[in-house]
């Protein structure tokens, strides 16, 4: 049997990246724990990247027994393996209650705490389950056991993967999924069902309307940013294929352009990571270098550390308002303590974690990850219809239209994103044009197309939506489509359906946060113009005129910005030039010949 730690061994940060231990409705669930080695211990000590030792687990599968283990890998972030965790619960009961002279037991390794056990058995999708049995063709533990899930996991198919017998039960379709004594019972649970809909919606709609400002916005995407590239990047040892190299390097290339210049992810971590991307690109250790490097520059040069955020875009979009209100909620360096006299390591730890805007106060702080992965993609979305940023993306050689920048997401969720039905779920929806996205989103530069904005802030436009915003409405669309779908399978789990009020919470942004959004007193339609205004005010800082300028003719310092760029000049002039030598050449191709002694002129 798997070797288990002992309780005491088990730190709060420690549960905190799990989601079976210390559960009292799973304790036939063994929840590991590796006491042998930790994933993240010499991080910081390796300076090159070595020769991956291979970390199995330790089960014992004599053939004298009769056992049979069914591990299930998990990310406690992933919303699946959430929503999965009652019915592995039930279904190891189940099997173990109808089992024929096998004992089956089961484990949860969370790829968080156990990362070395996850990359040994290339688990690169979650939740995924394995199962080894003495009695089968998977009875080494040193080799990749039987895949369980590729299909609907139950008793019947388990038992069959490794290998073992269990009783046969008689399945009554007609019997209903509850009963009741008397009718006042029923009436009671469809009044209960009522009220689990109600405050469904209610937690639906306050975790939308938490008060946070922009800079936590950007701080939880930093945040995710930064797990993503620590976490799921390499899902195995050595060098990224070609197919994954180039899905970062365009995602790299899209925050280039993309995102605030006031953001300090933008201004040095993704430098960084670009300058280096041949290094980085070879394996893990070298990107976890470039991460942590960043934090600690980052909280040693913040003299205002105590009350920044990791991750902000600028000291003067709202961190103070932050800190004022709820420094309990939103961890920061703490205390009053002076700059100099911080901890860096310690303040790295603290607070390079998520708000409560994003984990809602779960106890599973790595909720937070694809909330604030979400943030991130709303910001690219937001960020692409903005002129000043298509032009510099455009003078750097990148493509910036919205159909790549959609691509771009897409290829990020299937090469990174490891919650597998989550990521199977988004690729569906992309890959069958979902939202209408493939007639939506064009090809054409939004930069030089008839519709030119040089200001996304101008309330004049009488369209349906703002120009350049529709690669932003499309994700809005899909992100509000995922959070009904997941309400939706919530409620089903409950054995109930879906309230129009839960159907109206799931939908962002609420009544509340902008009346205007909505249509009609049925509330069952938005205005898209005003979706536009409300996205760029919530998700995107109104840039100074230094940074425009910047962005236009190319600063060269950024910090300082005082020399204008004599080059980013010539390329602009020269830009306008060979457009207007285009068009006068297309004028003369056009211009009809006139005959001449019979001959063309």
């Amino acid at each position: 049997m798997i070797k288990l730690s002992t309780s005491s061994t088990w730190s709060d940060e420690d549960t905190a990246q799990t989601l079976y231990y210390g559960d009292p409705n799973a304790k036939s669930i063994l929840e590991y724990k590796d006491t042998i080695h930790s994933s993240s211990s010499n991080m910081h000590d390796l300076d090159e990247e070595e020769e991956i030792t291979p970390h199995y687990m330790n089960i014992s599968l004599s053939s004298a027994d009769d056992i049979a283990h069914v591990v299930l890998f998990y990310a406690p972030w992933c919303p699946h393996c959430i929503g999965y965790k009652m019915t592995y619960i039930q279904l190891e009961a189940e099997i173990n209650r109808r089992s024929i002279g096998t004992r089956i037991y089961f484990h949860a390794i969370s790829c968080t705490l156990n990362e070395d056990i996850c990359e040994t058995y290339d688990i690169d999708s979650y939740p995924t389950a394995v199962g080894w049995s003495s009695s089968s063709d998977y009875n080494d533990i040193k080799e990749i056991g039987a895949f369980l899930n590729e299909g609907e996991m139950s008793a019947h198919s388990i038992a069959e993967d490794l290998q073992f017998e269990i009783a046969q039960e008689e399945i009554h379709f007609d019997e209903p999924e509850t009963s009741f004594s008397n009718s006042q019972d029923q009436k009671d649970y469809e009044r209960d069902k009522i009220q689990w809909g109600k405050e469904s919606a209610k937690r639906k709609k306050d975790s939308y309307e938490y008060e946070h400002s922009i800079n936590e916005r950007y701080h939880n995407a930093a945040v995710s940013f930064a797990y993503a590239m620590q976490t799921s990047v390499f899902a195995s040892a050595g060098r990224l294929d070609d197919q994954r190299i180039l899905a970062l390097r365009d995602f790299f290339n899209l925050m280039d352009w993309a995102t605030p210049m006031t953001w300090n992810i933008r201004k040095i971590l993704l430098q960084d990571l670009l300058y280096r991307f041949d290094d980085v690109v070879l394996g893990k250790n070298a990107l976890r270098r470039s991460i942590q490097h960043h934090l600690e520059t980052s909280f040693a040069k913040n003299k205002k550390g105590q009350e920044l955020l990791w991750g902000h875009i600028d000291e003067s979009f709202g961190a103070e308002k932050i800190y004022s209100k709820r420094r309990k909620i939103v961890k920061g360096l703490g205390g009053e303590s002076d700059a100099q006299e911080v901890n860096i390591s310690g303040a790295i730890k603290e607070n390079s974690s998520w708000s409560k805007a994003c984990t809602h106060g779960d106890v599973f702080e790595l909720s937070g990850y694809t909330c604030g992965l979400w943030e991130m993609f709303h910001i690219l979305t937001l960020g692409s219809s903005q002129s000043h940023n298509q032009l510099y993306g455009f003078r750097k050689g990148h493509i910036v239209s919205q159909k790549e920048v959609a691509f771009t997401i897409r290829n990020f969720v299937s090469s990174f994103f490891r919650c597998n039905i989550c990521r199977d779920h988004f690729l569906t929806v992309y890959d069958s044009c979902g939202h209408a996205h493939c007639t939506r989103l064009t090809d054409e530069l939004p930069l030089f197309s008839s519709e030119i904005n040089s200001s996304l802030t101008n309330e004049d436009f009488s369209d349906s939506a703002l120009p350049g915003m529709e690669a932003a409405l499309w994700l809005w669309e899909v992100h509000n489509s995922v959070n009904l779908r997941l309400m939706r399978e919530a409620a089903q789990r409950d054995r109930r359906e879906l309230s129009l009020e839960e159907k109206t919470a799931a939908r962002f942004p609420t009544v509340n946060m902008c009346p205007s959004c909505w249509l009609g007193e049925d509330l069952k339609s938005f205005d898209s113009h005003e979706v536009s205004k409300f996205l760029l005010k919530w998700y995107w800082p109104s840039p100074p005129e230094k940074e425009v300028n910047q962005l236009i003719y190319g600063y060269r310092d950024i910090e300082k910005g005082t020399s204008l760029s004599c080059y980013g000049l010539l390329i602009f002039i020269v830009t306008i030039a060979v457009f207007a030598f285009i068009f006068s050449a297309d004028y003369c191709v056009k211009k009809p010949r006139s005959p001449l002694n019979g001959k063309d002129e």
